[in-house]
């Protein structure tokens, strides 16, 4: 197939993954996942009882997900606005997404989620949530919550796939039972049939008689490959 991607990989190719257990100290269990230029911090707490008597079930946990609206950086950084690897995620309490400022010289700063697919920052929320809530073995820990509080540190793209696979990190980390353990990987899938220098390109290659219309599907896509015509798969 002639149809380069923008990063210069194989359609199939991912990124160069990095992770780290227990980068922070005042939660039962966090993570911290970096694919290519995406970093995802999570932290849990838990399982604790619910401070909201309603949210408790009898005979089973809940989840609750939450992403941290702010981001702490350097303040050197702050000033030039980048966002390096001196970046790190706070921690949330109580279910709320609010950064802690556990480092001197900190500031946080407002920093929107990434689009996903159109998707608001509470279905984000849901789809993490109803994802481990299904590999959670949740009977084991009946009127507890389990807290998961989300960082999203630099977002280039995937950023949900690796965020519910930081979550699951941190899950381990915090010694949560579990019945499997999810992975979670962005595609994009483009038709061919968009672009007419592409189906000619894609008839020459494999034949007239082949119909250019096939789809390509684009794993571990960078925010320049989201941003084109494919459409987002999580």
């Amino acid at each position: 197939m002639s149809y380069k991607r923008p990063s210069q990989r194989q359609p199939c190719t991912l990124r160069p993954l990095s992770a780290e257990l227990s980068p922070l100290h005042r939660s039962d269990g966090s993570a911290s996942l970096k694919c290519g230029n995406t970093h995802i911090m999570a932290a849990v707490h838990g399982p604790i009882a619910p401070r909201v008597p309603n949210r408790e079930r009898y005979d089973r946990g809940v989840v609750s997900v939450a992403f941290s609206k702010g981001l702490l950086m350097m303040a050197n950084s702050a000033v030039s606005g980048g966002v390096g690897s001196d970046s790190v995620a706070g921690q949330g309490a109580s279910g709320e997404t609010h950064a802690n400022n556990f480092l001197t010289g900190m500031t946080p700063l407002p920093v929107p989620l990434p689009s996903g697919g159109g998707a608001t920052e509470r279905e984000l929320e849901y789809f993490v949530r109803d994802a481990l809530s299904s590999c959670i073995l949740l009977e084991r820990y009946p009127r507890c919550v389990i807290q998961v509080v989300i960082q999203i540190v630099q977002a280039d793209g995937g950023a949900l796939g690796t965020s519910l696979n930081c979550a699951v990190l941190a899950l381990m980390d915090a010694g949560v039972a579990m019945r499997g353990v999810p992975v979670a990987s962005t595609c994009i899938v483009i038709n061919n049939l968009f672009d007419e220098k592409i189906a000619c390109e894609k008839m020459e290659f494999d034949g007239a008689n082949e119909s250019a219309s096939k789809e390509v599907i684009w794993l571990d896509p960078t925010a320049e490959e989201e941003s084109g015509e494919g459409l987002a798969v999580v």
